[in-house]
């Protein structure tokens, strides 16, 4: 089984195919809550998180938008990962 790291990671880079790749501008971080469906990364993406699922066409488990386990540990990914994606972006060059 994946670790939850790697299942964050196929996440971003499936939002980054079907979202663009500034898709983690859009979410809040201090309201992110992966156990709540508007409040996790597909619903702030989409609205609801049903809807977003459906639309990816994936079923959220493999891609770390939901787990069997932790809700607090997967946020905790989510937001470490995202402030990478943040921090990345203003290092980049103008």
């Amino acid at each position: 089984m994946a670790t939850i790291a790697e299942r964050v990671e196929r996440g971003v880079r499936l939002l980054n195919r079907k979202k663009g790749r500034r898709w983690y501008r859009r979410i809040d971080l201090e309201w992110l809550n992966l156990a709540e469906p508007c409040r996790c990364i597909v619903g702030q993406l989409y609205g609801d998180y049903m809807r977003g699922i459906r639309e990816l066409g994936v079923d959220g488990l493999d891609e770390g938008f939901t787990t069997t386990k932790s809700f607090p540990a997967l946020t905790l990914h989510w937001k470490r990962r995202i402030r990478q994606l943040l921090r990345a972006e203003k290092a980049q060059p103008r």
